[in-house]
């Protein structure tokens, strides 16, 4: 899809497929989760699934906040535990990515490639 929102793609075909396999992906996800909730019902109490349940929501919550606490982004690039360059104020200036990065001359090496 990446490929597509690149070169700003018309073919509807294309865009199809990809949404296809998107959502494929999701429905897969989803399965697996739902499997493995099945199985731990097996081995825990309603009250031990009740606990799961909560924690893993305040897990997310958790996370979620912290995103938002950074801004949304995990460096520039969004790798795991590795900071991006250091920023200005605010987070302007000196720290663009080498390239530019979207909106400064072009995506930054390995755009495409999902890095």
């Amino acid at each position: 899809m990446r490929k597509l929102f690149q070169t700003d793609s018309n073919d509807q075909q294309a865009w199809q497929k990809a949404l296809d396999q998107m959502e494929k992906g999701h429905k897969a996800l989803a399965l697996g989760r739902d499997k493995q909730f099945a199985e731990l019902k097996k081995v825990l109490s309603p009250k031990e699934q009740a606990k799961l349940l909560r924690g893993l929501n305040r897990l997310q919550k958790r996370m979620k906040a912290n995103r938002s606490k950074r801004g949304g982004q995990q460096g520039w690039r969004g790798q795991r535990g590795r900071q991006g360059p250091k920023r200005g104020p605010r987070g302007q200036g000196q720290g663009r990515p080498p390239g530019g990065g979207p909106g400064f001359g072009g995506p930054g090496p390995g755009w495409d490639r999902g890095e």
